[in-house]
């Protein structure tokens, strides 16, 4: 994959012009759609030529690196609603400048066929040893800072069971996935969590807002879905779309 400089397209025109002075030095994270990015971004990483398997080193493609976590973060195992051990963060800190760091052998990162879209796509092993389940933490680190993210996944929600919102924030802050935003410092620039999802395929997008340079560095994800996440059809860009104007 190569990744290719582009041009904003009239809808993140409008976007841009319409922030005005005001919140020009005001960083922000939003979700937006994937189909807002994919828009845009022609590259995207889709795990497809990879070999099915099991891999113990950190992967990189053009522009990104995929592994377990950033150095200095400490992680934990907690349970799902299943009983099954999951990786959760016992310490976000994280070391500055942002380093990625491969998981123990064995435990890192797999390519098998992903249930967001039925091809292949990459799945955080944890603790467990069964590849076909992505129940452990995954970091993804970019080669430059970006200002657009997005990727398809899968999940079942925490509310399976009939679970109330009140249950799932008391007794699982972590959410079925959550997703934090670091810069190159290690400092966390947002956090998202998804709980009460309905079952099935999802495509999440995220851009940066405000007219700064990217500071979008790296992301973390870890997950207490009941399955486990896999991830596919990756998308960035370190275009942002204020500083076009």
């Amino acid at each position: 994959m190569q990744v290719t400089t582009i041009r904003v397209p009239h809808l993140f025109a409008i976007l841009a012009l319409s922030f005005g002075p005001a919140l020009a030095d005001r960083l922000g994270i939003k979700e937006i759609t994937y189909a807002e990015i994919e828009e845009f971004t022609h590259d995207v990483i889709t795990f497809d030529d990879m070999p099915r398997g099991t891999f113990d080193e950190i992967l990189r493609f053009p522009g990104i690196g995929f592994g377990e976590h950033f150095s200095g973060q400490l992680l934990r195992l907690k349970h799902d609603h299943l009983l099954i051990l999951h990786e959760v963060l016992a310490d976000e800190t994280s070391d500055s400048p942002l380093h990625l760091v491969a998981g123990p052998v064995g435990h890192n990162l797999a390519i098998q066929v992903a249930d967001a879209t039925g091809t292949n796509g990459l799945l955080p092993l944890g603790p467990n040893s069964d590849y076909k389940n992505g129940t452990g933490a995954l970091a993804i680190q970019f080669d430059e800072p970006v200002c657009f993210f997005a990727f398809r996944t899968a999940i079942d929600g925490l509310n399976k069971f009939g679970l109330s919102s009140s249950s799932i924030l008391r007794d699982y802050p972590e959410g079925s996935m959550k997703i934090r935003f670091l810069d190159n410092s290690g400092h966390v620039l947002a956090s998202y969590m998804r709980s009460i999802d309905p079952e099935g395929r999802i495509a999440v997008g995220f851009m940066q807002s405000g007219s700064v340079e990217p500071q979008i560095a790296g992301v973390f994800i870890q997950n207490l879905d009941l399955r486990g996440i896999g991830l596919d059809d990756v998308r960035f860009d370190t275009q942002c779309p204020l500083l076009l104007f």
